[in-house]
């Protein structure tokens, strides 16, 4: 079992953009303490985050972080979720939303999947005919 949980209100995980994601953490690093001296807290963050990944580069975009100080409680915590970008898949590219815990040298301990989505499932861009796409890049 694990020290460490990321536990969202109502184990909702899909969300309409501009939605609030309501949650708990336990930020306990598991394992013993290499130091005999003072026992010192360490640090954690929280993540809001989404990444793309596919043909290309693979980029991973953080959008909020909140810093925790190790506990053995839970501590709620709130991320305000932007209008975008979407949730989506295709044959080219996936963008997939996350929050994860990870700890002060960005070892993840756990790692949460999220969907942002007007729909609350990703889109499928397979589905999607070329004339109903915007041509503009970003």
């Amino acid at each position: 079992m694990n020290d460490f949980r990321i536990i969202l209100q109502d184990n909702k995980r899909a969300y309409h953009p501009g939605e609030t994601v309501n949650g708990m953490v336990r930020p306990l690093i598991p394992g013993p303490r290499k130091t005999k001296k003072k026992k010192k807290k360490r640090v954690m963050k929280l993540i809001l985050a989404w990444e793309a990944s596919g043909y290309g580069n693979d980029r991973e975009e953080v959008i909020k972080k909140i810093s925790l100080t190790e506990c053995d409680e839970w501590v709620p915590f709130a991320f305000q979720l932007p209008a975008g970008p979407y949730s989506c898949q295709g044959k080219l590219i996936h963008i997939h939303w996350f929050i994860k815990l990870v700890t002060n040298t960005d070892n993840t301990l756990e790692k949460l999947k999220i969907v942002l989505s007007p729909g609350h499932e990703p889109i499928n861009l397979n589905a999607l005919k070329s004339r109903n796409l915007p041509h503009v890049i970003s």
